[in-house]
Order: structure tokens, then sequence, then C-alpha cells
């Protein structure tokens, strides 16, 4: 249980972290004395065709609501994967009338539980692609976190579920 505790403040931390990424990274402050000091704003000079630099300012936004949101669903998603695997893995162990060297045959016939995470995080990956093409302006971090969160639950499952059972197998061979 500690290890699920781990994972999930893991996963936590990361949203939190692009949370004030998104919302606190350092912008160039073009409030001059006297002006709203408070507004931050980001100057980007494009290359236009002539070569010149033309200037186009844009006010920087927190995550919407529905970029926490499809975070939160493929954490949860990500949890109910977790568990499942733990169950499998659980049940698998548990049958009295297998040999152990039958065990480690049916968890590998398993393993495609533990890859779960990481085709759920490429799905997460191709949904804000597609929200990017269609004009949202936050999907881009829907496609990243969702890879993220994907592939560190892949790999919590592998080292903490997975590992440790097939070297308890083996050594009972």
């Amino acid at each position: 249980m500690k290890v699920f505790y781990m994972v999930i403040g893991l996963a936590i931390g990361i949203m939190w972290i692009v949370f004030l990424y998104k919302t606190c990274a350092p912008s160039v402050n073009l409030a001059g004395g006297g002006q709203q000091p408070h507004k931050i704003v980001r100057v980007y000079a494009p290359r236009t065709s002539a070569g010149s630099a033309s200037s186009a300012i844009e006010q920087k936004s927190p995550i919407s609501p529905t970029s926490c949101l499809i975070f939160a669903v493929f954490c949860a998603i990500n949890l109910g994967i977790w568990f499942w695997g733990r169950h499998a893995i659980k049940s698998i162990c548990e049958r009295k009338d297998k040999s152990p060297a039958e065990k480690l045959q049916a968890i590998a016939n398993e393993d495609i539980l533990f890859d779960l995470p990481l085709y759920t995080g490429l799905l997460g990956t191709v949904i804000g692609f597609f929200l990017i093409a269609r004009g949202s302006s936050s999907s881009r971090d829907v496609a990243y976190i969702s890879t993220i969160i994907g592939i560190i639950f892949s790999a919590c499952m592998r080292l903490f579920i997975l590992r440790p059972t097939r070297h308890r197998l083996q050594n009972a061979i």
C-alpha cells in the first residue's frame, strides 16, 4: 500500500508542478512605472516572410478546468489499471493447484496489464494533439502529462508489483 501512495503522490506532484509552471512561470513584464505591474505578458517576435521581426503580446492564462479534468480522468484510469493488475497478480499467486513455474507462466500472460498505462498515455497524447488541431490552447499539456503519467504508472507497476512477485516465485522453484 505504501507504493500505491507513492505513485499517487508522484502523479499529483507532477500535475502540481505543471500547474505552477503554467501559472507562475517567469515572463517578461512589460508594465512600466505606474502601469499595472501585476499583469504578466509574454512577448514573441516571430519572423515574417520579409525577415523583419514583429511583436505579438500574449496574455498568460492558467490551466483550463477542462485540462485539469482530463488529467484527473487519466490518473483515475491508471489507478484502475493499477488495482486491476494487483488483483490479477494476487489471484494468480493465491492458486494452490498451480506450481510456481505455472504461476510464472500465468503472470507472463498477464504482461499486457503492465503495458496498459503506456497505451492510455499514448491515447492521451493522440487526444491532446487532436485537440491542438481543433484549436484548444492547453491540450499540449494534456498530451505530455498523460504520457508522463502512463510511463510512471507502468514503471511503478513493473517495479513494485511484477518484479517482486516474479522473484518470489523464481526463488520458490
